[in-house]
């Protein structure tokens, strides 16, 4: 068993490449799980602590770390709004008269400049105070502030 331990790393590092080709999280788990079991056998464990320890690190790897991993790589729960949720409800001014009928609006938000919508179909004027009520595609959809 002398050279078999480099077995398991290359299947490792095998499954870790082909990992980074294919989604999902799956074959990365039996990778990391032949870099570990490489350990006993280069320690030339008996055949029992081997099986074992292959079995119990794809396990928990499997199960509970791809949970995790997923979780992490989804964003899922951060509860941090990014991009252009993070700008609904804000406040802003109008900077161009924001009149739906003519096409023509643009607010400041946050120091920066938006084409805007009005949410009722009403003209806001410049200088009025707006509300961010939601964003389609580049524009802001926007509601007088009172």
């Amino acid at each position: 068993m002398g050279t078999l331990w480099w077995l398991f790393v290359i299947l490792g590092v095998l499954c870790i490449v082909i990992e980074i080709f294919t989604p999902g999280f799956v074959i990365l788990w039996f990778g990391i799980a032949f870099l570990l079991t490489a350990i006993p056998v280069y320690f030339e464990a008996p055949l029992w602590v081997i099986i074992l320890t292959y079995s119990v690190s794809l396990f928990v790897l499997a199960v509970f770390v791809r949970k995790i991993a997923l979780r992490i790589s989804s964003g899922e729960n951060s509860g941090i709004k990014t991009n252009a949720d993070a700008i609904i409800a804000q406040q802003g001014i109008v900077v161009e008269e924001v009149n739906t009928i003519n096409g023509t609006g643009r607010v400041r938000v946050n120091r920066e400049t938006w084409t805007a919508i009005s949410y009722v179909d009403d003209v806001i004027r410049i200088n009025d105070k707006i509300e961010v009520c939601s964003v389609e595609g580049v524009k802001l959809v926007v509601k007088r502030s009172i």
